[in-house]
């Protein structure tokens, strides 16, 4: 904000990443997008970039705004450099345990076969966690026909359902919190808790994958981001996280390791697999181009490494504060950030190159800056060594431009 003379102010976050896109839409209630984000009514423009936006979750979204309001689906900026995970971990504490214990590897998902394993052994009961930390089901994606109709169809399994009058599935749930697979369905002492948060991240890839490898588990929501992060650490469970975070940064944790054949089947809602790695990308709202051009531009170059995100959140685990780690980065990493800004003589269309005495100028070499075309001149492009700019020059006698920013 400094370098650009711009003000900067966070003016929202969110757990889920879809929601970032409705609110670079303009509707009025980007969290409700599950219901009715109210896209329809003028838009509500508060918000104008959203980083680390998940890929994985957001082709579908796009897809309705552009149907919705399709001159105000949010742009696509690009990665924001460090790639994210998400799969489901366990500590390595469990894992060293057990495999000390019978060798059995439980970062791998083919470990959890109950035809041939006990892997609930390594796991506390799920009916030790108090149902108070966790959602009804009623409140999660086990109330969603479409998610519940798309397990029956990859799995077969109807047991773990119930059917409605309107033909239609939810999931079937024990104590009203729980999901139990097929594999510990008559003996959920035999399950292992798993634990997700939000609506039910990923909850659709570990019911596929527990029904179709024969995997013993018991997976409810949490109640909260903070409970999310504390069952873990209360009780011996399998739990959806993802990288890069603080929270467990600290942690030896580990992932179990799913298929990685995603891109065909996942197309075909078959979630029996899980990537390596996800695109962590950037949204800015559409007008944002035209109404701070600079500011876009920063944003479509800002890009920071893993191993850099890594060591920033490490400080902020520590206890320091989030601003004062970043203020410490933008210092210590001058060579990177500079790399995003414009040169100050980068114009746009509606502007031109001016001396710093504010003169317009024919040429790069002696601007200083930018300014927007009053009327009477028209913006012209300019392609040189630099790259391309604009500049403003006078109308030809018998023609007019009337507006500024032509």
């Amino acid at each position: 904000s400094e370098v650009l003379g711009f003000n900067l102010n966070i003016s929202g976050t969110s757990d889920v990443s879809a929601s970032s896109l409705y609110a670079l839409a303009g509707c009025k209630e980007p969290n409700s997008f599950h219901t009715n984000a109210r896209c329809q009514e003028p838009g509500s423009f508060r918000h104008h970039l959203a980083l680390e936006v998940w890929s994985s979750t957001t082709s579908d979204r796009l897809e309705e705004l552009q149907r919705e309001v399709p001159d105000r689906v949010p742009l696509d900026l690009g990665s924001v450099g460090y790639h994210g995970t998400d799969s489901f971990f366990v500590t390595g504490s469990i894992l060293e345990n057990r495999y000390a214990e019978d060798g059995l590897s439980l970062n791998f998902y083919r470990s959890y076969d109950a035809r041939w394993n006990r892997p609930w052994a390594s796991f506390d009961k799920a009916s030790r966690i108090d149902p108070a930390r966790l959602k009804l089901c009623s409140q999660t994606r086990l109330s969603s026909n479409v998610d519940m109709d798309n397990y029956k169809s990859i799995t077969g399994d109807s047991d773990g359902l119930t059917r409605e009058a309107s033909g239609n599935y939810i999931g079937k749930c024990w104590n009203g919190t729980w999901w139990l697979s097929p594999s510990c369905r008559s003996n959920w002492d035999q399950c292992v808790p798993v634990i997700t948060g939000g609506y039910g991240w990923s909850l659709d890839t570990i019911m596929q994958n527990a029904a179709s490898w024969h995997m013993p588990t018991a997976v409810a929501v949490a109640l909260n981001l903070g409970e999310l992060n504390a069952i873990p650490r209360d009780h011996k469970v399998l739990f959806y996280m993802w990288t890069p975070d603080a929270s467990f940064i600290h942690l030896d944790l580990h992932d179990v390791s799913f298929a990685k054949d995603v891109g065909r089947l996942h197309q075909r809602g078959d979630r029996r697999s899980i990537p390596s790695s996800i695109l962590l990308s950037k949204y800015a709202m559409p007008r944002l181009a035209k109404a701070a051009p600079k500011a876009f531009e920063v944003a479509a170059r800002m890009s920071v490494s893993n191993s850099h995100i890594d060591a920033m959140l490490r400080k902020v685990k520590s206890g320091i504060a989030t601003r004062e780690v970043a203020c410490s980065w933008l210092k210590d990493n001058t060579d990177i950030w500079h790399g995003w800004v414009p040169a100050a003589t980068a114009c746009i269309a509606g502007q031109g190159i001016v001396a710093k005495n504010q003169s317009f100028m024919e040429a790069r070499r002696q601007a200083a800056s930018c300014m927007w075309c009053p009327a009477g001149r028209f913006s012209d492009v300019l392609e040189d060594l630099a790259g391309i700019t604009y500049r403003c020059i006078t109308c030809k006698q018998g023609f007019m431009q009337p507006t500024v920013g032509q």
